[in-house]
């Protein structure tokens, strides 16, 4: 009975012996498959990583030009748009000294001149019913003097042909004014475009603060994967040779267990016989 469980546990230590050398060999030659397949797999994998950092990289700096070119143009535009606006500020004392001009002097200066045709033709009536007088004697020649277009007559249609000017400049005064409206809202718009452009140039500002930023980031990212790419089937290599070291290890640990199954069924070694002696 003893001798029967004495073989039967020498005979399941073998078993476990042989399952263990088995599962160390296997587990050796499965590892460094493994570990090749791990090195393909993340070299293609760091590949594209890099590739990817760089296609990022590279957008980013199409960006920032992208941005730098839209910033200069909003200069230019910023620099149109202030350049009307000043003209707008110019014309618009122009428009005031026009209209005092239209509406005030002129119309001055033509109700003047009327009145001092008026006076002229009072005094044109006296001097044509002077001639009229002298041209009825016989012995009296008066050359060049036509009696059918009177001076006084000649004066009052000179006064009535300024009467439509006043109602032009009458009627010029309203467009002036108009103008003027119109130019003060132009004026606004101006100043007002402008410091729209102006906040969009600080966002854009701001957008490619972000942009240096995430390319600072993105730099050192792909500087860190490529150091990875680098070190890492060393590290592979070197976890396979510690795990093979281990599981060979663990191979000759079952030798012992081997060997001391046998003895549990009977089989001598000839160090064992020697001591036995």
């Amino acid at each position: 009975m003893r001798r029967a469980l004495f073989s039967l546990l020498g005979l399941l230590l073998i078993v476990t012996a042989l399952a263990g050398i088995a599962i160390s060999i296997g587990g050796i030659v499965a590892l460094w498959q493994v570990e090749r397949t791990m090195k393909a797999s993340v070299g293609e994998a760091f590949t594209l990583l890099d590739t990817t950092m760089q296609t990022t990289s590279e957008g980013l700096a199409v960006a920032a030009q992208s941005l730098a070119q839209t910033d200069s143009a909003l200069i230019s535009l910023t620099t149109a748009i202030q350049t009307a606006g000043a003209s707008v500020d110019e014309t618009l004392p122009l428009i005031d000294t026009l209209a005092n001009v239209t509406t005030r002097e002129l119309p001055r200066t033509i109700t003047s001149s009327q009145q001092a045709l008026r006076s002229a033709q009072a005094s044109a009536q006296i001097i044509d019913a002077t001639l009229a007088a002298l041209t009825s004697l016989p012995l009296i020649n008066l050359r060049g003097y036509d009696s059918s277009r009177p001076l006084s007559r000649s004066l009052a249609d000179l006064s009535r042909s300024l009467d439509p000017i006043a109602t032009s400049l009458a009627a010029m005064e309203e467009s002036l004014l108009a103008s003027k409206v119109h130019l003060t809202a132009i004026g606004d718009a101006t100043d007002e475009i402008a410091g729209d452009i102006i906040d969009i140039r600080g966002s854009l500002d701001q957008a490619q603060q972000v942009i240096g930023q995430y390319a600072n980031v993105v730099a050192t990212l792909h500087q860190e994967v490529k150091a990875a790419q680098q070190s890492l089937p060393t590290l592979l290599d070197q976890v396979a040779w510690f795990l093979t070291i281990a599981l060979a290890w663990l191979g000759l640990t079952q030798i012992g267990l081997l060997m001391q199954g046998l003895e549990m069924l009977g089989l001598e070694f000839a160090g064992s016989k020697r001591e036995t002696i």
